[in-house]
């Protein structure tokens, strides 16, 4: 393996822990266009703007994750919202005693050109919209964070496109992420899980019997 500096290194196993589409662009060129990673190339990130909201009064009554169909024209501007001050609430050097109100916008390049002014006045609009409690209250405190070349964008053709799984066909190379195999779909807790997996199998290719802490153990849905 060399890289771009220039410098060469050795080694039993190469383990790519990457959004899909940033797989290609590591590759020697005569392996971008053959399988899995040919299809990887049409793959494309997305960005997602995350904003958190300090409030000095309690505006949510839980802790649970409202999570919404993002209509661009009628729908609220977020994906999902949630009160993190019921999350960290046995932090011990948490010291808010109101919300913590944090909003996901998922795919966000519809949202992407606004500024930041114009995101959290949105936002505060469709809280006031969907949460009582929020209506007449400002937050004291509020951030933007534009997260981009982190997440791959599930468009159409997604999954035709990735490999579900972690073998390349090629020895001592694997791929890990959240487009790799496991039962979640997208997302952090997704390209962990994938992680572990593969040390899993590495530990297996020396006849290790793996450790405990890289089973994965999946949540049960629950019905309500």
């Amino acid at each position: 393996m060399t890289t771009t500096a220039g410098v060469t290194h050795e080694a039993d196993h190469v383990i790519f822990a990457v959004p899909g589409y940033a797989v290609p662009a590591l590759l020697p060129a005569e392996l971008r266009t053959t399988s899995p990673f040919a299809a990887l190339a049409d793959l494309n990130e997305t960005p997602i703007i995350t904003i958190t909201l300090w409030y000095a009064t309690k505006v949510f009554t839980d802790g649970n994750v409202y999570i919404s169909p993002r209509d661009r024209e009628h729908g609220p501007i977020f994906d999902a919202v949630a009160d993190k001050a019921f999350h960290w609430k046995d932090w011990p050097k948490l010291k808010a005693e109101g919300s913590i109100i944090q909003v996901l916008i998922d795919a966000a390049d519809d949202v992407l050109p606004l500024s930041d002014a114009e995101i959290l006045a949105k936002v505060s609009q469709d809280l006031a919209r969907f949460f009582p409690r929020c209506r007449g209250q400002a937050p004291i405190d509020a951030t933007v964070l534009r997260l981009k070349n982190t997440y791959c964008g599930t468009r159409v053709g997604y999954w035709s496109k990735v490999p579900r799984k972690h073998q390349t066909g090629l020895a001592g190379l694997w791929l890990a992420g959240d487009y790799t195999a496991g039962v979640y779909h997208y997302g952090m807790e997704s390209a962990i899980i994938s992680g572990k997996a593969v040390a899993n199998e590495l530990l297996r290719e020396i006849n290790h019997a793996g450790f405990e802490i890289l089973r994965p153990r999946y949540l049960p849905f629950v019905r309500v």
